[in-house]
Formats: C-alpha cells, structure tokens, sequence
C-alpha cells in the first residue's frame, strides 16, 4: 500500500513519502523501532482500512523492485500503536486485492472493524448520501435514504468482509436491493438523463424550473416503473494502488422483463470522502443534515 495513518481511530491518511512520516511521526516510538545492528531503523504506522499495524519499507533506503517506499501488514500488534485482527487483516484489500468480493461473506459480529465501520457511517451519513449523489448523480431524499438504511441494516452491512473504513459511502449504496428512484432528481449526469429521455418516453423530466431532473410519469395518475441497482464490487491492485469500483444499473421492466436503460462503473474515491468528513463546519461549504444523522441512528444503532 502506499499510504498510512499514525493512530487507530483516525479519520485520514497520508501518502507514504519520507517527508510526510518525517513530519507525522517526529521520529518518535512507536513508529521509530531499533531493528537489527547496522540496519537502522523499523519503521510502523497504521493501516488506513483495516486498522492493523503495517510496516513501511524502503523508507530511507531504495528497494531493489521498486523505486516509491511502500507498506505491508505486520502480523504481529505493535504496543502503542495497534493490536494485529487477523480477521480484519485477511479480508483487508491491501492484504489480498485483485479478487472478487464475497457479496454473502460477513465478519464476526462485534468485530473492532465492524464497529468503527458502522459508527462512522452514523455520525456521518449525511455525507455519505452526498458522496452517493455526488458519484452517480441521483439526488437522494429522506424517504429514499430510509429505505437504504433498511437494507443496509436488514443485510448487515458493517459486516461485509469487504467493507473498509475507506469505501463506507459505497458500501452502503452496495448493501441496498433494487430501489424506485421515481421522482428523486437527476443532477450532475448529464449521460444519464440522455438515455432516461431515449429510453424512458413515459417519463417526463423537465430541463428547467424547480422540476429540473426530477423523474415523474407525464400523467401523475400513471405509474412510472424505474429502478437503480448497485452490483458488481470489484478490488484491483496495481503498484500498490488500491482500485475499487462497481456498477450502476438503471432499469425499468416491460412485460415482467428487466430492461436496462443505463449502466455506469463507479469508482470509489475514499481520498473525497475523507477529506469531506474532517473539514470543521466553519470551513464547509455545506451545512450538515443532522435529520438525517438521527436516522442513521435510529435506524442503525435502535436509538432515537
């Protein structure tokens, strides 16, 4: 991998350069660790999606394979930084990417991981609906985010073994069936909106006005049949890149037979959405749902 982080619980990660852990760590213990006589020092910090203990090489001195330090999972727990899961460990995508997620696998119930996973989807779900909107371009209502809370709860989630602290946002759209996104807005997605209007002539989406991108029957009395769908989580890994992605599908059905209107890969960028959930509210540039933080909840923790 060729980021880390230097505390369990932290909402950022860093970029592995010698400035950058220069900087974060001031050479201190534990991240410094004598190694072995005249081979200087070992360096550790913090897996940014699992949360075990890694270890970076080639730090100061050029590897022979690779010309960019790079870290590893330390299969042991470093004291005072962070205690090795090996459940955590075996289904992190650092430790075995370029494979195919088990949509039905799900860690232990009360996994640490399981549970970081699911309060930080909580405390920030209203930025989670926006990165969702933000990376498929369908706005997302209260009632819409309700029933995406149901099955994400319904499907346990937080226990995917593939869900990280990184890929919360799309993790949670992932977990949902089959939704209506009748009458919710398309917005941002202009390709999109194109095959809605080529594909869909019973729908009327206005270009204009407070209708603009909304998908409603042409007659309100009539029932307008439109769905999305998220499959197909995929994780690559190239030059120690972590790269995940999965399909979005739009569909109708005509005579009982899904017909597919669109289908966009999306991929996920944890670097966005890290980066959203640490800015202080007197810096953001939008103002936080708490209506919908108090769903998550209710919805996800059984308190109101």
């Amino acid at each position: 991998m060729d980021v880390y982080k230097t505390k369990v619980g932290q909402t950022t990660h860093t970029k592995i350069t010698v400035t950058n852990f220069e900087r974060d760590t001031l050479k201190e213990a534990p991240y410094y660790q004598a190694g072995k006589p005249g081979k200087g020092s070992l360096h550790f910090a913090v897996c940014p999606a699992c949360e075990n203990p890694i270890q970076i090489l080639g730090l100061y001195k050029k590897l022979a394979h690779t010309p960019d330090p790079y870290a590893k999972h330390y299969s042991k727990s470093v004291t005072y930084l962070a205690e090795y899961d090996h459940e955590s460990y075996e289904f992190c995508p650092y430790s075995n990417p370029d494979r195919n997620p088990d949509r039905d696998g799900r860690r232990t119930p009360g996994s640490k991981i399981a549970i970081s996973i699911l309060n930080l989807l909580i405390n920030h779900f209203d930025q989670v609906i926006y990165m969702i909107e933000e990376s498929t371009g369908i706005k997302i209502g209260n009632a819409f985010a309700e029933r995406m809370l149901n099955s994400y709860r319904d499907h346990q989630g937080h226990l995917y073994k593939a869900a990280t602290l990184l890929n919360v946002p799309w993790i949670f759209a992932y977990m949902a069936n089959a939704k209506s996104i009748t009458r919710q807005r398309v917005h941002n997605n202009p390709a999109l909106l194109k095959a809605l209007r080529e594909h869909l002539p019973e729908a009327q989406i206005d270009a204009e006005g407070g209708q603009k991108g909304v998908l409603r029957p042409k007659n309100d009395k009539d029932f307008l049949n439109i769905n999305v769908s998220y499959i197909h989580h995929t994780i690559t890994s190239t030059d120690n890149v972590i790269t995940e992605t999965m399909k979005m599908v739009v569909f109708t059905q005509r005579k009982k037979v899904n017909v597919e209107l669109y289908e966009q890969v999306i991929t996920f960028d944890p670097d966005h959405f890290l980066a959203l959930i640490n800015v202080s509210e007197d810096r953001a540039y939008r103002p936080r749902k708490k209506e919908l933080v108090a769903m998550a909840q209710k919805i996800l923790s059984g308190k109101s």
